[in-house]
């Protein structure tokens, strides 16, 4: 795995839902394979650089998943121009494996920006062939990623809290229905939802594969990228890790305690 800082320039944003904006950025110096759950250390206004993970790769350009906050990092992405530059560190760390003979791929994404990190795996696996099913949800209609921004190929269950949109109540929620159905699970969420998957597992998938379900854990500050500074230390079933050289990707296993 090659990190470099790189140089890239802003090329657009796009609202695709209230306050969720998709930014590209244009990367002529990019020439490593980025794969889903992998991630680039933006430098911005702040004092420390911070993760992105691409939610598009292609040929010199990228795109991300931003929902507007008073963060000033995330205000100050969204703000840039065309033609702005940016300093880029990546690609950093490993990310989500997707093993060539999975055919029923369960993506899980507990709010519309969770999408993000999880859409270029989805185009992975339809390019080889996979059925795809996404589970997401929000709080209510309008928090909830656009449908109309998938592929028509992908299954869709959602999910919201008021149950404006698809069955009330949580992600996890839709578990217990669609674990029976997938070869592989990859979800980003909260670490509720991660012990809620292991729950679910548990009960309707007692028997299962090595790496059945694997988990990002974006919600852990990536400060250095090289594993050097150990702020993101985390403590795992198989020792202490590294989250920015180890993961962000992990076994669900090696994450929530059985």
């Amino acid at each position: 795995m090659t990190i470099r800082q790189m140089q890239a320039v802003f090329s657009q944003r796009r609202l695709i839902a209230p306050a969720l904006w998709e930014i590209e950025l244009s990367m002529p110096t990019l020439c490593e394979t980025v794969y889903a759950g992998q991630c680039f250390l933006v430098a911005g206004p702040t004092y420390l650089r911070r993760a992105l993970y691409p939610a598009n790769v292609a040929p010199q350009r990228m795109a991300f998943l931003i929902k507007a906050t008073s963060d000033p990092m995330v205000a100050w992405l969204i703000g840039r121009a065309a033609g702005d530059a940016l300093d880029l560190i990546g690609p950093v760390g490993h990310g989500f494996e997707l093993p060539s003979q999975a055919s029923r791929l369960l993506l899980v994404a507990e709010t519309a920006p969770d999408v993000g990190p999880l859409l270029q795996l989805l185009t992975t696996g339809l390019a080889n062939g996979a059925e795809i099913m996404l589970v997401t949800g929000g709080t209510h209609l309008a928090a909830v990623y656009p449908v109309s921004e998938l592929p028509p190929a992908v299954e869709v269950h959602i999910a919201t809290t008021d149950g404006s949109l698809g069955r009330r109540g949580s992600v996890a929620n839709l578990l217990p229905d669609v674990l029976v159905w997938a070869d592989r699970v990859y979800a980003v969420g909260s670490r509720s939802l991660y012990r809620a998957i292991h729950q679910a597992v548990c009960q309707v998938r007692p028997v299962h594969t090595a790496n059945f379900v694997q988990v990002l854990l974006n919600d852990v500050a990536l400060l250095c990228g090289a594993g050097t500074c150990c702020a993101c230390t985390v403590e795992t079933s198989a020792g202490w890790r590294h989250v920015c050289t180890d993961g962000p990707a992990f076994p669900l296993e090696h994450v929530i305690a059985s």
